[in-house]
């Protein structure tokens, strides 16, 4: 077994990184979830897409989930975005429940992130 393929970097410059994590903004992320009828059928029976768009970069992501529940949705929020990127210092949402409650709140105090509502989310918003 060859050791240079299975050894970890020596020194930080031999580390490789995805080009996109250095590019994230920091400055204000897109949230969004479906919470109409119209489900869409994704993978595993996962049929609620929530929609994730860094603002500046215009980065979009899209996780499919088998439900919208507060709790599920803030830990969505957290493990695919927060934890790869970093904290964003604004988070904007449509107007669903699931972003609009205690847990939420919680995670938004305790990152120090500042979140804002839409009230029309039936216009078309500018990424």
């Amino acid at each position: 077994m060859d050791k240079k393929l299975h050894a970890l970097p020596e020194n930080k410059t031999q580390q490789q990184t995805h080009p996109t994590l250095n590019r994230i903004s920091r400055q204000a992320i897109n949230f969004n979830t479906s919470t109409s009828s119209d489900r869409y059928p994704l993978q595993r029976g996962d049929r609620y897409p929530i929609t994730m768009i860094d603002r500046q970069m215009k980065w979009p992501e899209a996780i499919p989930t088998d439900n919208i529940t507060a709790r599920n949705v803030a830990h969505t929020v957290y493990q695919h975005w927060i934890a790869r990127y970093e904290c964003p210092t604004i988070i904007t949402t449509d107007k669903g429940r699931q972003f609009d409650t205690q847990i939420f709140s919680n995670l938004m105090k305790l990152m120090g992130i500042k979140k804002i509502a839409l009230l029309h989310t039936t216009r078309k918003v500018t990424v």
